[in-house]
């Protein structure tokens, strides 16, 4: 009777081991990846955009350059906030220096709304924008049996206030399987600022 008692016991306390590591297992799990968002994310919030555009208004910058650098493109531009030229003074596209009219002749026409969303004016719009677009929850494409939601992430240069990096992730959820996977939409990086008054 005690060999019983003691196989029951036995097999109790692995029952009951087995069942902890399971919990802490889950736990682990749990801490380490994060649990789906079901809409659209930004790491910043409103407060934090108007603290970054208030420090760069408060530059009082007239004219600026920056290189601007996204997977395919790099370009380097003259901005000149007082009159709207832009001048783009380099054009790097897959690895090749393409030819730019430098300080020659500002941008016009067609390629200078290719290049106006470059400029920090219009990426602080853009972020604004993208804030707006997640507190209101308009995120969740529907795209067949699949659903698209964006992770954007902002960072600002800590002095002079204006984004170095505005990138966006599609989180995609394969709807019946609860498959999820991440791609890169967008990465741009902003770099190299000027101020040239």
């Amino acid at each position: 009777m005690s060999k019983t008692l003691t196989k029951g016991l036995i097999g109790s306390g692995v029952i009951l081991l087995a069942t902890i590591v399971l919990i802490l297992g889950l736990s682990g799990y749990k801490a380490v990846v994060p649990e789906q968002a079901e809409h659209d994310t930004i790491n910043i919030t409103k407060a934090e955009l108007d603290q970054a555009r208030t420090r760069w208004e408060a530059q009082n910058i007239g004219t600026y350059e920056v290189a601007t650098t996204d997977p395919r493109v790099h370009t380097r531009m003259r901005v000149n906030r007082t009159t709207g030229e832009m001048y783009l003074l380099e054009l790097v596209i897959k690895g090749v220096n393409a030819t730019v009219d430098g300080l020659n002749l500002p941008l016009s026409g067609v390629t200078l709304k290719v290049y106006q969303p470059l400029t920090i004016d219009s990426v602080f719009d853009s972020i604004a924008q993208t804030i707006a677009d997640v507190e209101a929850g308009t995120g969740g494409e529907v795209r067949g049996n699949s659903t698209v939601y964006h992770d954007y992430e902002v960072r600002f240069d800590p002095t002079v206030g204006y984004p170095t990096l505005f990138r966006t992730d599609a989180r995609t959820t394969l709807t019946p399987q609860e498959i999820t996977w991440r791609t890169n939409e967008k990465n741009l990086e902003l770099s190299g600022f000027n101020d040239v008054k």
